[in-house]
C-alpha cells in the first residue's frame, strides 16, 4: 500500500488547526495573527469550518476523502523528512501555529505540545547547531521571535544565523507562506465568489534569467509534487500552448476516490518583458471541468537592479459554495498558490550554476490575440462554446466596476496608514518599514489605476456603440427607401472584441490590462 504523502499530512494539519478554532473561537484571534483568513472569523465571510466543507467538496464530486487524523499526520511528519526547503517552510508555519493551539488539536495525548515539536525535530528543518533540536520548538513559538506572519523574515534569520533552522531555508525569509491580497470576485449569477490571491516578494539570491528558466509548466512537476503531470497538449489558434495539469495530495493514489486529485486543461501564454518574463494561463474553454470553473493567473520575474522580483496572482473557483476566506484557506493548505516560491526559492535557486537546468523560456512577444491575465474586476466565465466576439459592455455596468475600484483605491489607502500610523503610535517604525508601506501604496495605486484606464476603455466602447445604434438609425430615417445611393457597405465595422482591443505593445506589455502581477 503506498505510503502517506507529505502533502496529505500536511494538510490534515491545517484542518486541524481549522477544527481547533471551530470548537474553541477564543483560537480565532491566535490562528488570525498567521492566516489573515481567520481574521474574519465570528462573520458572515468566515472561514471557520473549511476543512468539513471541502470534505463535503470531496465527497459530492469524487468520493469520501481518506486523510490521516492529525495525530497520524503529526507522526508521519515526524519521521518523514521534508522533500525540499519549500515544504520545510510550510511545516513551520502550520506546525507553528498547531503547536499554539495544540491542547484543541484532539491530539488524545497528555503532552500535545511534544508531539507537534517532534514534527518539527527532522532533518531539512532543524539546524546544525548542537542544540539545535532542543530550541527548535521554543524558536517557532517565542512571541518575540514570531508572534505574527509579518515576523515571518525575522524568524528565519535568526533562526538560520543561530543554526536553529536549516541553512537551505535561508532564501525562503523573503516569501511569507499563505500571504496574499484576498480579492473576492462576484459574478452575477454565482452564488458564491472566485478568489483571487495576490503575492509578491524580492529576492538577490538569483537573476531573472536563472529564475525564468523554470516558469515553462512542464518543469513543475519535478519542483512540486502536488503536480503529478503537467503535459502540453496541443496550440491554439493564438499561438499559446494547452497544458494538461493533474494536481493531487498524493501523486502515487490519484488515481483512488478517496485521494483529492484535480485535472484540468489550461491555455498558457509567455511573453517576455524588457527586464524579465510573465506566463498567464486560463481554463481551456474546449474542456468542460467538474471540479473547476475558474483557474487562472500570472507569474512573472523581473530584474530590478540587483534584485528579483516576482509576482504571482492566482484566481479560483471550485464548483461548491465556498466563500472567499474559506477558498484562501483550501488554496493556501493545498499549496495551490505557492508555485512562485517554489520555482523561484528553490529550483533556481539550488541550480543557479547549472545552464542546463530548467528550459528556456519560450516567450518571445505577446501573442497575437492578448492573452489577458485576471482583473480585480466582475469578469464572465469561460464557457465551451464562448463567441469570438463580445458586444461592449453596458456604461451602467462599468460605472459600477468603476465605483467598486475607486472604493477598493480607498481600502488600499485606508489600510496602509492604519499600518503605517500603528507602528508609530506603538513606537515601532523602521525606516525599512517606512519605505516597504511607501512601495505598496505605490504599485496598489498604480495597479488599480490601470484596471480604471481598462474600464475607461470599456466605457469609450460602449458609448461608441450607442453612438453607432443612432446613426444607424439616422441613416435608416433618411435614406430613400431604395437604399444607399451608391450601393456601398455600412458606415461602421462591428466593435471590436475586448481581447483586440487590448492587443499587445510589442514590447510583452499588454495595454488596457487590469491588475497582472500586482504588489501586496
Amino acid at each position: 500500500m503506498p505510503e502517506r504523502s507529505e502533502h496529505e499530512s500536511l494538510f490534515a494539519v491545517y484542518g486541524a488547526i481549522d477544527q481547533a478554532v471551530k470548537n474553541n473561537p477564543d483560537n480565532a484571534a491566535t490562528v488570525g495573527k498567521f492566516f489573515h483568513a481567520y481574521t474574519h472569523a465570528g462573520s458572515d465571510d468566515t472561514p471557520v469550518g473549511w476543512f468539513d466543507k471541502f470534505h463535503d467538496f470531496a465527497r459530492q464530486r469524487r468520493g469520501e476523502l481518506s486523510l490521516p487524523t492529525a495525530k497520524q499526520a503529526l507522526e508521519h511528519l515526524a519521521a518523514t523528512a521534508p522533500k525540499t526547503p519549500h515544504m520545510a517552510v510550510r511545516r513551520i508555519h502550520a506546525l507553528a501555529v498547531a503547536a499554539r493551539v495544540a491542547p484543541d488539536l484532539g491530539l488524545d495525548v497528555d503532552q500535545p505540545e511534544q508531539l507537534v515539536a517532534a514534527a518539527h525535530n527532522v532533518e531539512g528543518v532543524a539546524g546544525a547547531a548542537p542544540d539545535a533540536h532542543a530550541k527548535l520548538a521554543g524558536l517557532v513559538t517565542d512571541d518575540d521571535e514570531y508572534g505574527a506572519i509579518g515576523d515571518w523574515s525575522k524568524l528565519v534569520q535568526h533562526g538560520v544565523a543561530a543554526g536553529v533552522l536549516h541553512s537551505s531555508l535561508g532564501p525562503h525569509e523573503s516569501a511569507k507562506p499563505c500571504v496574499g491580497e484576498l480579492i473576492n470576485v462576484h459574478t452575477k449569477g454565482d452564488e458564491s465568489p472566485a478568489a483571487e490571491l495576490r503575492t509578491s516578494f524580492e529576492t538577490t539570491a538569483v537573476t531573472a534569467p536563472q529564475a525564468e528558466r523554470f516558469l515553462e509548466p512542464s518543469n513543475w512537476p519535478g519542483a512540486c509534487t502536488f503536480w503529478c503531470v503537467m503535459d502540453q497538449d496541443g496550440t491554439t489558434a493564438r499561438g499559446t500552448r494547452i497544458y494538461h495539469e493533474i494536481v493531487s495530495l498524493n501523486c502515487a493514489t490519484r488515481d483512488q476516490v478517496s485521494t483529492w486529485t484535480a485535472e484540468a486543461y489550461l491555455d498558457f501564454a509567455f511573453i517576455r518583458t524588457a527586464n524579465g518574463a510573465r506566463v498567464s494561463y486560463q481554463l481551456d474553454p474546449s474542456h468542460t471541468n467538474t471540479l473547476i470553473d475558474v483557474d487562472e493567473g500570472s507569474l512573472s520575474v523581473q530584474q530590478i537592479g540587483n534584485t528579483v522580483r516576482v509576482d504571482s496572482v492566482k484566481r479560483i473557483r471550485f464548483t461548491y459554495p465556498f466563500n472567499g476566506p474559506s477558498l484562501a484557506m483550501v488554496m493556501c493548505a493545498l499549496g495551490y498558490a505557492n508555485i512562485a516560491e517554489k520555482l523561484v526559492l528553490d529550483c533556481a535557486v539550488q541550480n543557479a550554476d547549472s545552464v542546463s537546468a530548467g528550459s528556456r523560456f519560450p516567450g518571445t512577444n505577446p501573442p497575437r490575440t492578448a492573452h489577458r491575465p485576471p482583473r480585480s474586476a466582475p469578469f464572465k466565465v469561460q464557457r465551451p462554446a464562448a463567441a469570438p466576439r463580445r458586444a461592449p459592455r453596458a456604461a451602467n455596468d462599468v460605472m459600477r466596476d468603476v465605483i467598486g475600484e475607486m472604493k477598493g483605491m480607498l481600502d488600499d489607502y485606508s489600510r496602509y496608514y492604519d499600518d503605517l500610523y500603528g507602528k508609530v503610535g506603538g513606537h515601532a517604525l523602521t525606516s525599512d518599514d517606512l519605505m516597504k508601506n511607501y512601495n505598496d501604496m505605490y504599485a496598489a495605486g498604480v495597479r488599480r489605476a490601470a484596471t480604471l484606464a481598462g474600464h475607461g476603455v470599456d466605457l469609450a466602447k460602449s458609448m461608441q456603440s450607442v453612438v453607432a445604434a443612432l446613426a444607424s438609425q439616422l441613416a435608416q430615417t433618411t435614406q430613400p427607401a431604395s437604399g444607399p445611393a451608391d450601393g456601398g457597405a455600412p458606415a461602421t465595422d462591428p466593435a471590436p472584441s475586448d481581447d483586440q482591443a487590448s492587443a499587445g505593445d510589442g514590447n510583452g506589455t499588454a495595454t488596457g490590462t487590469g491588475t497582472e502581477g500586482a504588489s501586496q
